[in-house]
Parts: C-alpha cells; structure tokens; sequence
C-alpha cells in the first residue's frame, strides 16, 4: 500500500509540472521556429535569381543598373536591406510575430497596381510548414519528455 502511494504522489507531482513544461515546450519551439524563419527567409532573398527585366534605380546618390526577379518568386536583392530586416519577436509567451521592418516589404509581399507580388512571409510559410511543424512537436516531447519526431 505504500508503493501505491508513493506512485501517486509521483503522478501528482509529474501533473502539477506539466502545465510548467508544456509553456516551455511551446516558448522553446516558437524560438526555434523563429529563427528558422529568419535563416530560411534570408537565404530565399538572397538566392533569388534576378532574371525577369532590367530596369535603374538610385541609391546613396548613386544610379545601379539590375533585374528584377520573377513574380511569385522571392524579390531579387539589390541592397541588403530588405534580407537584413528579416526578424521575428515574441508577443506574450505564446506567440511570434515574423516578418520584415523594411517600409516597402508590404509592398513586395501584396504586390501594387503596376507590379505583380514577390512574397516574402507567404513563400517561406509555404515552403517550411512541415519543418516548422516539426520542430514544434519535437521542442514539446523534449519539454514533456516524449519522444523526439524525425528531423
């Protein structure tokens, strides 16, 4: 009768602390699931091909000659500045805003009237959904002390 309940009182105590490592599972996983936005976005942009049409634009009060990128695909990078914007930050302790801080991303993102969208959230949501799935699952069992699903 002791062994039964010295076993309840492990399961009492295991219980109590799940809610505790669930929360840390879950903060874990977005972290992880953040940076792999930042590295995924990032290196989408910066190995867009620039091969759709040629046009001029200045910068630093210089002219540059290069190409755009293809609609639908990730935006060709000209400067570094629209990569180098690329974050992500928690609000609250259950959720992560990703995105980018660049004034026009949101114009590259939807597209305007005379240019088609080159996404940059939607493309890399698209592309990493399993992977970010993934990563959740895996950042959860390894709080709870599951088992760990497949990289």
């Amino acid at each position: 009768m002791i062994t039964i309940l010295s076993n309840l009182i492990d399961i009492e105590k295991d219980l109590s602390n799940i809610d505790q490592k669930f929360r840390i599972g879950v903060s874990n996983g977005l972290k992880s699931v953040g940076e792999r936005f930042n590295r995924a976005t990032r290196l989408g942009i910066k190995n867009s091909p620039k091969s759709h049409r040629p046009y001029t634009y200045s910068a630093r009060g210089r002219r540059f000659r290069t190409m755009s990128s293809k609609p639908g695909s990730y935006p060709a990078e000209q400067t570094g500045k629209l990569r180098n914007s690329i974050d992500y930050e928690f609000v609250g302790k259950m959720k992560i805003v990703a995105g980018s801080y660049a004034d026009y991303s949101v114009f590259l993102e939807n597209g305007t009237k005379k240019m088609a969208a080159r996404p940059i959230i939607k493309k890399t949501n698209e592309l990493n959904e399993a992977k970010f799935n993934t990563m959740m699952t895996n950042e959860m069992n390894e709080a709870l002390g599951l088992w760990r699903v497949a990289k």
